[in-house]
Formats: C-alpha cells, sequence, structure tokens
C-alpha cells in the first residue's frame, strides 16, 4: 500500500540520528486530533531529507505523503516478527508554500537503502 496522505498537527520533531556511514533518520509525530478519536503517528524522514524539518516547528499544521513500509526478520531465539513504518516523501505547511521538494514516489523508493 503506498501513496497515503496524513494531516494534523506536528507535535514532535526528533533529532536525526545515524543509522550506518551513509545512511540517517529523522522521526517526526502528526496527531490527527480532529477525529472523534485522535491518532497520533511517528512518521520518517531518511538521508538528505532530515535537515527539511529544520523549516517546521511544533504546532505546526501539516500534510504528509507517506508510503507504508513493513519488512519481518527473525531474532536470535528464532522468533520472527515484523516492522512497519510510515516513511515521509512530502512534507508541507498547510496554508503555506513551505514544502519538501517535489519528488516522485519512484524517486523515494530508488534513494531507500535497503
Amino acid at each position: 500500500m503506498d501513496g497515503l496522505k496524513i494531516q494534523g498537527e506536528l507535535i514532535f520533531i526528533g533529532d536525526t540520528q545515524q543509522v550506518k556511514d551513509t545512511f540517517t533518520i529523522r522521526k517526526f509525530v502528526v496527531t490527527n486530533n480532529m477525529d472523534k478519536y485522535p491518532q497520533e503517528y511517528e512518521i520518517q524522514l531518511t538521508k538528505d531529507n532530515c535537515a527539511t524539518l529544520d523549516n517546521f516547528k511544533v504546532g505546526d499544521t501539516v500534510q504528509v505523503s507517506v508510503n507504508l513500509r513493513g519488512r519481518g526478520y527473525t531474532n536470535k531465539e528464532g522468533r520472527r516478527g515484523w516492522f512497519t513504518s510510515l516513511d515521509c516523501w512530502r512534507l508541507e505547511k498547510v496554508g503555506s508554500g513551505t514544502a519538501l521538494p517535489k519528488q516522485s514516489e519512484q524517486e523515494y523508493v530508488d534513494n531507500l537503502p535497503f
């Protein structure tokens, strides 16, 4: 499943983390507090896109285009588990022109580390 959009208030901006020599990740949280049952979504930016969050602040209303990603793993004990992530490929302030440089979903996929 690809091409989801989430609109809401930015409630957390994390620091950029160096995962590998050539791979960085930065997480942020958006809440959709306008619904009857508000949801909070942890979303991530990767590589050069991490700096995009420098143009945003907690409290901004944003629209985020994400791809839903998932992959499995097996731990040391042989137990199977899964990771699921929301990977941002477009981020913009609602009512403003500030946005992540436009890229296609294919360009985003081509830059993934796995």
